[in-house]
């Protein structure tokens, strides 16, 4: 407890200690984000598993390879997938209806 004390009030006068620790916040209007920014775009894109999804595995989505996981079940490679929802860097998907 001492320890931490004296650490705090010697990094306070330590112009070094200042430059290297976070000392402001890092909101979202200063351009900061927690997650990918990309994958807000996919929900109701569709894709292609590439590989089996019990419950996560990688998906195809225009061009691009993503991590999902399946909102029921497992699915197999090669099937038709629809984003349905993203959640903290990840993106979940479910099989497509066939038309």
């Amino acid at each position: 407890l001492i320890l931490i004390w004296i650490t705090s009030k010697i990094g306070q006068s330590n112009s070094f200690l200042r430059k290297v620790a976070l000392t402001k916040a890092q909101d979202k209007e200063d351009g900061y984000v927690g997650v990918p920014t990309e994958i807000t775009t996919l929900v109701g894109k569709t894709g292609q598993t590439l590989t089996i999804l019990k419950p996560s595995g990688k998906v195809s989505i225009e061009g691009k390879t993503y991590d999902a996981v399946a909102m029921v079940g497992f699915l197999e490679p090669h099937i038709p997938v629809v984003v349905v929802r993203h959640e903290a860097g990840q993106i979940y998907v479910r099989a497509a209806k066939a038309d």
